[in-house]
């Protein structure tokens, strides 16, 4: 049966149990107790180590409880044969060792204390760590080498205080490993975070202006520096908080100390590069785009009309220069970061170079983070991407320029010069009316165009560029509807004037024969030219019709005169049959008053004919200056005749009655002139001799005064041919011959040849005394 089969099998087994067991003796177990409490093992191997005294050995092996095995499986197999409940008896040999397991098994949880606390420490830390921790593990390996060596399971008495005093120091060694290895976590938090910043702030859906990018990315700097900071001095006052453990420690201690302080520069760099090549990316993937996206909309440029040009504001040199210093100051904002080599290392005394660092290297105590991640190629291949972005975009933008050169005619043209050529030119209102038409229809061509355009990552703001070319149309428009306006009112008021003024004059009764006949010529003048001053009409109608249909306001004053204009010419032609038959009247009146005044006029004239046969200076007893007077005198008589018939010439046109012309007035201005004529050589003869009488006598020019002579000799003769009767004439005739006469004399007078003799005999002759050399 299955109870016959269980029991045989029970049986077998401690009959099994009891032959093994019968091979053992007391002495053989408690010999089992006689070995150390722990040793040590090599975990990657699994195989147990030696266990030596030399403490550099085994240094780096964790712990293991040294409890016999074999005595485990005895006081195993005696508590479950035990379970039995006597059914089988339990061999003294093993009854006698069990009767401590309780014991035992209390100083092995006791003494897994000491290798659990001491395998923590280990587990915590790794092999570049443990070294760094050589230190402080050796002193705990101190306190636990007589567990190792000395102390053994019958050891009686101090294997309480051993674990108590191994797991103290094991729990204190245990909390510097802790606060160690968080302190690594915290920097290695730190350097993600650092890791992570983007140094450029670019705002999704954000366009910016140049100044507002830049103090944005400044102000952003400024806040990444802040972060920078705190990060760095978080790192560094860990370091400092670690130090305190190993400030004292041995030479190997510092070394991988300072191997530490490298790894956790390395850490930073690391980070430091990260964040600098994602923000590079970032401002090169806004400006070029990438495979997944286009380039982001970054900056609005406005393009406006400055100085007779299209450019844009701002211009893509200065925004180039914008986008280069963001990128440069990106970069430049790690210089806040500096190496913890420097600043834990450079004032200790253990501040010395690596061992096994290369002397041949660049020591990186002299290169920064800022010169080292400033100077990589991959950095400086991404900025190239940038700056290539910046120049493909500005080749693009200068050809979209071309765009609107089409328009270029609206702002480049001269419009005063060309108005004042319009002007003179006097186009038709047709002209006016098609170019009107063209800048308005331009107008609102450029109304029609977009308000902005987007080229890469730039977005043109047109708004004002069209503010100023819709200027420039309406200025067209209002200049040359301006000059329409003011040729429609100048018109309009040469009209009014016109009508105004003639009525005025041709409603005024003539009061002269001047007055009539001026009426009479505007009269004709009117009357003849009266359709051309009707057709006037029209055309201004057209001029206002036009204006109006452009919205032009027309000032009240001007509308009021327009609509009075073809009654006004109604009136005027009125006026104008009511003045004939008034200056047909004011004829008949006239002509008796003309009449009498001609009669009058030709007394006049015979009456000064008479004073002047009279009283004509004809005398050699007048001076040239009297004989003058008297001849302006007769001159002004004779003017104011003229003046006369000048004044009676209109009255004899109006009546068709030739102009008097009377002779003697005609003899008596003759008369005049030649007695002007002879006076005047009068005077000028007797100047020139009075000019001669006054010289020495012998330095007479006798060539030149017979040339005088001779010429005032040829001009009297002239003159005889009319006046051979007038006593001046006699007079100047005689002085010029007998002073021609005398002249052979005077040149024999001064020969060199005379002598004082002759001049004597001279005088004697004469019976005059005079000086000769006078």
């Amino acid at each position: 049966t299955l109870m016959g089969v269980l029991n045989d099998y029970k049986a077998s087994r401690y009959k099994a149990w009891v032959d093994s067991m019968e091979a053992l003796d007391s002495m053989m177990l408690q010999a089992r107790l006689d070995r150390p409490l722990m040793r040590r093992v090599d975990r990657n191997t699994g195989t147990e180590r030696a266990v030596s005294v030399n403490k550099n050995k085994g240094k780096d092996n964790f712990l293991e409880c040294n409890f016999d095995h074999g005595l485990l499986s005895m006081f195993s197999e005696v508590q479950y044969w035990e379970k039995f409940q006597g059914e089988f008896s339990i061999p003294y040999v093993a009854h006698d060792v069990c009767n401590q397991r309780e014991k035992l098994r209390v100083m092995r949880e006791h003494v897994m204390l000491v290798v659990r606390a001491y395998n923590a420490i280990l587990d915590d830390l790794s092999a570049e760590e443990r070294r760094l921790f050589s230190d402080h593990i050796r002193k705990v390996d101190k306190r636990i080498n007589q567990g190792l060596q000395k102390l053994t399971w019958i050891t009686k008495g101090v294997i309480e205080h051993y674990v108590k005093d191994c797991c103290a120091h094991c729990e204190e060694i245990h909390i510097i490993v802790r606060r160690f290895k968080q302190g690594k976590q915290k920097i290695l938090r730190e350097c993600r975070l650092m890791s992570a910043l983007l140094l450029v702030r670019i705002d999704k859906n954000a366009i910016y202006d140049e100044c507002i990018f830049e103090s944005k990315q400044a102000a952003h700097r400024m806040e990444i520096k802040h972060s920078l900071q705190r990060s760095h001095q978080t790192a560094q006052q860990e370091l400092r908080d670690m130090f305190v453990n190993f400030c004292d420690g041995t030479s190997e201690v510092q070394r991988e100390w300072r191997e530490l302080i490298k790894e956790v520069d390395k850490q930073i760099e690391h980070a430091l590069r990260q964040s600098v090549k994602r923000s590079l990316q970032e401002l090169s993937r806004a400006i070029n785009g990438d495979a997944k996206s286009e380039p982001q909309t970054l900056f609005s440029i406005k393009i406006v009309l400055e100085n007779g040009r299209i450019d844009y504001k701002p211009t893509m040199i200065n925004l180039t220069h914008v986008v280069n210093i963001v990128a440069k100051e990106l970069i430049s904002t790690i210089a806040v970061v500096s190496r913890l080599r420097e600043t834990l290392l450079a004032n200790s005394e253990e501040a010395r170079p690596i061992e096994d660092e290369d002397p041949g290297l660049p020591s990186e105590r002299h290169q920064s983070f800022y010169s080292i991640i400033s100077n990589d190629e991959d950095m400086l291949k991404i900025v190239v991407q940038i700056m290539n972005g910046m120049s493909s975009t500005a080749t693009e933008l200068q050809k979209y320029l071309g765009y609107w050169e089409k328009y270029k005619p609206i702002w480049e043209m001269d419009k005063e010069a060309y108005i004042r050529r319009y002007a003179k030119a006097n186009r038709s209102l047709k002209n006016y009316n098609d170019d009107v038409t063209k800048y308005k229809d331009q107008q609102a061509e450029i109304q029609q165009e977009p308000m902005s355009h987007l080229i890469n990552f730039v977005q043109l703001d047109c708004t004002v560029l069209k503010g100023h070319l819709m200027a420039h149309c309406q200025q067209w428009q209002q200049k040359l509807l301006g000059l329409l306006n003011q040729s429609a009112s100048q018109g309009l008021d040469y009209l009014h004037d016109l009508f105004a003024d003639n009525s005025n004059t041709l409603r005024s009764p003539p009061a002269t024969l001047e007055d009539l006949s001026s009426n009479i010529k505007i009269l004709h003048e009117l009357q003849r030219n009266s359709s051309a001053i009707e057709a006037k009409i029209p055309p201004i109608d057209d001029m206002y019709a036009t204006l109006i249909k452009f919205d032009v306001q027309v000032a009240a004053a001007e509308l009021l005169q327009l609509q009075e204009l073809r009654p006004a010419w109604k009136d005027f032609l009125a006026m104008l049959e009511e003045s004939r038959h008034a200056l047909d009247k004011s004829k008949v009146n006239m002509k008796r008053d003309l009449e009498a005044s001609l009669d009058s006029y030709s007394q006049q004239v015979a009456q000064l004919r008479a004073k002047v046969l009279i009283g004509i200076p004809m005398s050699q007893e007048l001076s040239p200056d009297e004989a003058h007077s008297i001849i302006d005198e007769f001159k002004q008589h004779i003017g104011a005749l003229h003046h006369r018939k000048s004044g009676l010439e209109p009255g004899l046109e109006i009546f068709n009655i030739e102009p008097p012309d009377h002779e003697e007035l005609r003899d008596t201005e003759r008369d005049l002139e030649l007695a002007e004529q002879i006076w005047s050589l009068a005077g000028d003869w007797t100047g020139l001799f009075d000019r001669w009488k006054k010289r020495r006598f012998n330095e007479l020019e006798i060539c030149e005064m017979e040339t005088g002579a001779g010429q005032f000799n040829k001009k009297v003769a002239k003159l005889g041919r009319d006046i051979k009767r007038w006593s001046i004439w006699e007079q100047m005739r005689t002085k010029i011959t007998e002073f021609m006469q005398t002249l052979p004399l005077i040149q024999d007078l001064r020969n060199p040849a005379m002598r004082p003799r002759h001049w004597d005999s001279l005088k004697n002759e004469l019976q005059r005394e005079f000086d000769e050399t006078s």
